[in-house]
């Protein structure tokens, strides 16, 4: 078992703060009590405007929690809301009780750190009292317009809607492959979600020799939000599907490239599976009725979100 202050040095808990707070003896205390044999895992103890008290959950085997503290932030000098980064791997737990008195969404201030510190401290041997799964299934979304295309490139590719048309409008044009001028995208002023037969046919064809365990079975379609949208027109996509980005590299300059990934991997993954989560939502509570509600997500299927796996 990694030392207390090898196991702060790894989670970046700055042991002054620790002192500062005046619960590094607890914690020493805390993390003495554990046994080698335990199951570690680790989890972060959400509020909304301080980054976290560091919690690590050790399974005994036997239906019981014992919770071991450090603390990464006073809160003090957080001024907005701030929830850590969450893997797969991590189980999220909320304080909802202290001593029975029900806490607030909102924790902020030393004091108030203080008291949920001092009452972990106390009683940190947690029964888990309901524990219950749920699948959750999340459909692609429909191939870019207008507007979804600007949008995803501000936010993925950093760039603003003007410079987005401009590459869109290179790429519609077309670029010069191999001494010949070849069109890459359909046109991108549209509010049409549809896809030719033709286009559908090259997608499924793609997914069914790439993907074929996250192939949908049958066509998706899309309805567009806008009630004057033009539907014989088409979505943006690319002109032959079956042209990859990766076949591109050596032909396009790279921030036409990267645009083009992006129509060419949200057409394709249209057309591809659900991704199925499996959620696990469980109850802890202690002798003094403090209590935490936790929840831990986890991809069971990847289905269309295989094809943004390595993006």
């Amino acid at each position: 078992m990694i030392s207390l202050q090898a196991y702060m040095d790894k989670q970046g808990v700055d042991a002054a703060v620790l002192d500062q707070l005046g619960v590094r003896s607890g914690v020493e205390k805390l993390y003495a009590s554990l046994t080698p044999k335990s199951d570690i895992r680790e989890v972060n103890l959400i509020s909304s405007q301080i980054q976290g008290l560091i919690l690590t959950a050790i399974n005994d085997g036997n239906n019981f929690v014992q919770i071991n503290l450090a603390t990464k932030s006073t809160g003090e000098e957080q001024a907005e809301e701030v929830e850590p980064d969450v893997n797969e791997e991590d189980i999220i737990l909320r304080p909802t009780y202290i001593r029975g008195t029900k806490i607030e969404a909102s924790i902020s201030g030393t004091a108030n750190v203080h008291k949920i510190i001092g009452n972990l401290e106390v009683d940190p041997i947690y029964t888990v009292k309901s524990v219950t799964a749920k699948e959750m299934k999340i459909r692609p979304t429909a191939p870019y317009i207008t507007s979804t295309l600007q949008q995803a490139a501000s936010s993925k590719l950093g760039l603003n809607p003007k410079i987005t048309m401009q590459i869109a409008q290179k790429l519609y044009e077309g670029v010069e492959i191999n001494g010949q001028n070849q069109a890459l995208i359909t046109y991108m002023r549209t509010d049409s979600v549809t896809i030719s037969k033709d286009a559908l046919a090259s997608i499924k064809s793609y997914i069914d020799n790439k993907f074929p365990e996250y192939n949908f079975d049958g066509i998706r379609t899309y309805k567009s939000r806008s009630k004057n949208a033009q539907e014989a027109h088409e979505a943006i996509r690319p002109t032959n599907p079956l042209l990859s980005p990766e076949q591109l590299k050596s032909s396009i300059e790279p921030r036409l490239l990267k645009v083009y990934d992006l129509i060419w991997r949200q057409a394709i993954a249209s057309q591809m599976a659900d991704e199925i989560r499996e959620i696990t939502t469980f109850e802890l509570a202690n002798d003094i009725d403090n209590r935490f509600t936790g929840s831990h997500t986890q991809t069971v299927f990847l289905g269309h979100k295989a094809l943004w796996r390595n993006n």
